[in-house]
């Protein structure tokens, strides 16, 4: 049984959720510009059309926070290790979303405990989309073998 949640609580779910998918953003939208290998065009469009799901989805996040008077965290600094290899991005993009899947169902609890059903709604939307994004990175992985490295 989960304890009973407060409307800090609930501030602070969303803060996460917010904060995992600005992260992932930054990511995705930094490993679009550093794919390589023989995937590296499906990548590429691949990466572009997650990262601009993932600003969508903190735009939405942002304005339920706002509209419930919470402030907004500050944005996630997010860099390039110096890895290219492209396995290795796959597999830090599915972690990263299954994180924010994670984030996003700690929002639908805070959201019910306190009886906000748009909260509640909006976290479950996003755990579907981090849920379905995850499972996909993880099948890309088979066809993306770790250790491919760009030629310079």
């Amino acid at each position: 049984m989960l304890a009973a949640v407060s409307t800090p609580d609930l501030e602070s779910a969303l803060s996460g959720l917010l904060t995992e998918t600005r992260a992932l953003a930054q990511q995705t939208r930094l490993f679009h510009h550093n794919a390589n290998g023989p995937l590296v065009q499906a990548l590429c469009d691949l990466f572009e059309r997650q990262y601009g799901e993932l600003e969508r989805g903190a735009a939405k996040i942002a304005a339920t926070m706002e509209a419930l008077g919470y402030d907004l965290p500050p944005n996630p600094e997010v860099q390039l290790d110096e890895t290219r290899d492209t396995g290795a991005m796959i597999r830090v993009l599915a972690d990263g979303h299954t994180r924010a899947q994670m984030a996003a169902a700690v929002v639908v609890r805070a959201a019910r405990d306190v009886g906000d059903r748009p909260a509640g709604a909006l976290g479950l939307s996003r755990a579907d989309v981090h849920q379905r994004t995850a499972a996909m990175y993880r099948v890309v992985q088979r066809f993306q073998p770790s250790g491919q490295q760009e030629k310079k």
